[in-house]
């Protein structure tokens, strides 16, 4: 078993982590792939005899062997009708994500959830580019066109990080909340 590929949100970097791990000429593949990108690299995997699974992130336009994970709209239904009933059915929300198709599948789950309640409006949305600094960057932004903002959906861990350290540096902790997914 070896572990391969990028620390951070880096599609050219998984790509060339792919074709080091189809040159090895492994058993198998295990990928998370963030987006429909990968597409090409995973069909070189199976083209080569080497079964591919996706995990989390799908790509169903590829040619992978089966794909382990949750449906991503689904997921953002679940965040929206929490967060809906946290702010009790009314408020103002600024959304972070990345625009990949998971994240974007996620945030539509939420804009699709917010539908069934008419107090609640996304009244801006910011690209954190999967990347911590650039994402408390827009979160800042976005707090200060917004001060009246009562939440930030976060479709991915940077964020959430990124909204909560906005937040706690505007001296706004306990008064804008954060929905934040994924693990780290």
């Amino acid at each position: 078993t070896r572990v391969m590929g990028p620390a951070g949100f880096d599609v050219p970097e998984e790509k060339s982590a792919m074709h080091s791990a189809i040159a090895l000429n492994p058993a198998g593949i295990i990928v998370y792939p963030p987006s429909n990108a990968l597409a090409p690299v995973i069909d070189e995997a199976v083209k080569a005899g080497i079964p591919v699974v996706t995990v989390t992130g799908d790509v169903p336009s590829s040619k992978r062997t089966t794909f382990v994970g949750v449906d991503q709209h689904e997921v953002g239904v679940m965040g929206g009708e929490y967060l809906a009933k946290y702010l009790n059915g009314k408020g103002k929300v600024a959304a972070l994500t990345i625009t990949t198709q998971m994240f974007q599948d996620r945030l539509q789950g939420y804009i699709d959830t917010f539908k069934n309640y008419p107090g609640i409006s996304i009244i801006a949305q910011g690209d954190t580019k999967g990347d911590f600094s650039t994402g408390t960057s827009v979160a800042k932004a976005i707090l200060s066109a917004h001060p009246d903002l009562n939440a930030f959906i976060c479709v991915d861990s940077v964020g959430a990080k990124s909204a909560v350290t906005a937040i706690r540096e505007a001296g706004l902790t306990g008064k804008v909340a954060v929905m934040g997914m994924d693990r780290n």
